[in-house]
């Protein structure tokens, strides 16, 4: 198994969440998905 962490600065936090709710079906199609997520204030 190959993980990826990657940082984002998410300006848009309601279009980051329809990204994210768009791409699971795909990513899990192929294995994959969003492990982690972490706000940092």
């Amino acid at each position: 198994m190959i993980e990826i962490l990657r940082g984002l600065n998410v300006a848009d936090n309601d279009g980051y969440q329809a990204y994210r709710d768009a791409m699971f079906p795909l990513l899990e199609r192929f294995g994959g998905g969003f492990r982690y997520d972490f706000t940092i204030a």
